[in-house]
């Protein structure tokens, strides 16, 4: 069984993505597990707004989209500032938060905050993950670095990355990511 942790990682390393900069949480354990003997590389730092510049970083030297991860409440607030560099410089990111279970969606939680409310201003697009890892990685590739480049959030419901993906159609497996290499 394929996880949708170790989807992501798939993707992401098919993106040309090859570092996530971050403070890894409980939820994000399936994706440091994926991580661990693959192509992408999680680089520990010691602030969300670290992580959310060094992607920018990232994402500005390859024209690729730099990759970061927050956790619930403060860890996303956190890295909210490095997304909003990226968007004001025009620069490729995925940015990941770990956000509650959907069953949880609506109960008042400790660290719990409406992150896509939070990021909706800061990205060109925000959405959450379901076990369709790839359709939802694919689209937000092509608009983090499509017409005018910048930041995509992607929420993870704390309790998916051990969930299994879904099987999506064969024709899904190569995917002919939008990206563009930066002007010389």
């Amino acid at each position: 069984m394929r996880t949708v942790a170790a989807a992501l990682v798939e993707g992401l390393a098919e993106a040309g993505i090859r570092y996530v900069f971050g403070v890894p949480s409980g939820p994000w354990l399936p994706y440091l597990e994926a991580m661990r003997e693959g192509p992408v590389t999680f680089v520990l730092v010691s602030h969300e707004a670290a992580a959310g510049y060094m992607a920018t970083v990232c994402g500005r030297l390859t024209g690729r989209p730099g990759a970061c991860y927050g956790t619930f409440g403060p860890g996303a607030t956190n890295l909210s500032t490095g997304v909003g560099t990226a968007l004001l410089d025009r620069v490729p990111l995925l940015a990941f938060t770990t956000e509650a279970p959907a069953a949880m969606q609506h109960r008042t939680l400790q660290m719990h905050i409406d992150q896509q409310a939070l990021f909706r201003p800061l990205t060109k697009w925000t959405t959450r993950l379901t076990p369709e890892v790839r359709q939802t990685l694919r689209r937000a590739v092509h608009i983090a670095t499509a017409e005018v480049p910048g930041p995509v959030h992607i929420g993870l419901p704390a309790d998916l990355g051990s969930q299994p993906a879904a099987e999506e159609a064969a024709r899904d497996a190569v995917v002919a990511w939008s990206w563009r290499a930066p002007a010389e």
